[in-house]
């Protein structure tokens, strides 16, 4: 591998140039999958956090 920065060869795999310590790993692309799933996930915690107030409230 080949830092883009500095352009030294680079043996292994890191996150940083070991040399200029600029980062050799791509920013994690945006996940559409978690964008979409996530409102879903915020609406079934809403529907549980509602049955379980109304279980208590029927135990007495």
């Amino acid at each position: 591998m080949v830092c883009p920065e500095c352009g030294t060869e680079i043996d292994d795999p890191r996150a940083f140039c070991p040399y200029c310590g600029a980062p050799l790993r791509e920013a994690p692309a945006d996940h559409p999958l978690w964008e979409a799933l996530f409102p879903c996930l915020i609406a079934l915690g809403m529907a549980a956090g509602t049955l379980w107030w109304a279980w208590q409230a029927a135990r007495g």
